[in-house]
């Protein structure tokens, strides 16, 4: 986010004025005036280069001022999502996390990554000079894959134990308490972690529901074909298992 900068007092701005290479040139001249014995041609170039410096000063003084004055009257504001409640704020009094939310028109505020859009098109000519505008999406960023990755594989290692736990139908019979309990408890902490107060320190973020239900989508997938492998790994080790007799016919 662009923030001002500190501003110097006066007599240090009006000071630095004096940093241009034609005015020190003409300081140095008038200060050889004065030693070769022209102090009043000295006294008059120093008069009208202080007049002159002073003088821009003032004007670009009352200027930023005016300016100053004219951005409080219309200060930019957007819609922020903080502490789980959408309220109007400064443009000023944005920190990191907030979400933003933007509606056709509006100035973004600040630098971030897109979480929910639809046509989301951005003018980026103040930047880059293009002059067409920039279409943005939401992209799938690291964190977001770790943490779908972290939820699909505690889901599916711990409900496929459901799968091979027994030769009968896994869905018929049933399971051992302790074992539906651990197991509910360890899939249900995996989905809640990413929504805790502490996931950013692990490196997750939240889900939003439509990824969230891919992933569970996926889970059961997962399951269907382990339960169809299973029964045809039974099925095999039947057959070539099976007790075999022969007998001899005399």
């Amino acid at each position: 986010m662009i923030t001002r900068t500190a501003r110097l007092p006066l007599a240090i701005q009006l000071l630095l004025r004096f940093r241009n290479p034609l005015l020190l040139l003409l300081v140095a001249a008038s200060i050889v005036l004065g030693f070769t014995g022209d102090v009043a041609s000295m006294a008059i170039i120093l008069l009208v280069l202080l007049a002159s410096v002073t003088l821009d000063f003032v004007q670009e003084h009352r200027a930023n001022r005016a300016v100053e004055r004219l951005q409080a009257t219309i200060a930019a504001t957007v819609s922020v999502r903080r502490d789980a409640a959408m309220r109007s704020l400064s443009i000023a009094d944005i920190v990191a996390g907030d979400v933003v939310a933007l509606q056709a028109g509006d100035v973004v505020p600040a630098d971030g990554r897109v979480l929910e859009a639809t046509g989301l098109v951005v003018d980026e000519s103040a930047l880059t000079g293009e002059s067409f505008p920039v279409e943005k999406a939401t992209h799938a960023g690291p964190e977001r894959f770790r943490t779908g990755w972290f939820v699909e594989s505690m889901a599916t290692q711990v409900l496929v134990v459901f799968v091979i736990r027994t030769r009968r139908n896994s869905l018929a019979s049933r399971p051992h308490p302790l074992l539906a309990a651990t197991s509910i408890a360890v899939v249900a902490l995996a989905l809640a972690l990413p929504y805790l107060p502490f996931a950013d320190l692990l490196g997750f973020v939240p889900l939003p529901l439509p990824f969230l239900a891919m992933l569970l989508a996926l889970v059961a997938v997962y399951l269907v074909l382990a339960q169809y492998a299973r029964r045809a790994f039974l099925r095999w080790t039947a057959k070539r298992y099976a007790p075999r007799h022969a007998l001899r016919v005399t």
